[in-house]
């Protein structure tokens, strides 16, 4: 996460849109802190909520930044869109439906990140009206991927071990977080050839 920190300041400096590298920035810094608050190093703290909230800040500045990229709240219940906002949010709700037992008192604040997690992605997706085919796709998958990663983590956390679990969360998590970048490179590249 730092480095891909460090990738967004420089890219930022270079940019046209600059607002949305800030964001970015906030977005891997947020991560990051997400990243050690459930890090094994700190486990004995009990710090599981303090990385849940670092990212579900990353969650929302995500929704901002495909915002500013294009993404529209009218358009998600629209035609195709509504497809895939209607599976996203099926898929979410399946995982919270078999979480909510073993949940206990985290069950609010679990349910209420799965919420944005989701309208993450759904947001991702609207992004395919109004972004070029290879930024939306970058962007799409990663924003699954990072779905993915978040619900295995929640799995893991409140329900069962899974085989090879750890190395599925943070190939995803790692390969999702790859992916938005390239996605905002990609888009940012195309905007200064458009402008060139």
């Amino acid at each position: 996460m730092p480095l891909l920190l460090v990738i967004c300041i420089i890219n930022r400096s270079e940019s046209q849109g600059k607002n949305i590298w800030t964001l970015a920035a906030f977005a891997f810094a947020f991560s990051f802190l997400g990243d050690l608050f459930l890090s094994d190093f700190l486990q004995e703290y009990s710090l599981f909520l303090f990385g849940l909230i670092a990212f579900l800040v990353t969650h929302i500045l995500y929704i901002l930044i495909f915002r500013k990229l294009g993404a529209r709240i009218e358009n998600l219940f629209k035609g195709y869109n509504a497809f895939a906002s209607m599976g996203i949010l099926v898929w979410a709700s399946i995982v919270l439906y078999y979480l909510w037992p073993s949940l206990g008192s985290m069950g609010v604040a679990v349910a209420i990140y799965v919420l944005v997690i989701a309208s993450m992605s759904i947001s991702a997706f609207s992004l395919l009206s109004s972004t070029r085919q290879r930024p939306f796709f970058y962007l799409f998958a990663g924003a699954v991927l990072f779905m993915l990663s978040d619900m295995c983590i929640a799995i893991m956390k409140f329900s069962h071990e899974m085989a090879y679990g750890r190395f599925i969360v943070m190939s995803t998590y790692l390969a999702a977080q790859f992916l938005i970048l390239k996605g905002l490179h990609t888009s940012d590249t195309s905007l200064r050839s458009q402008t060139e």
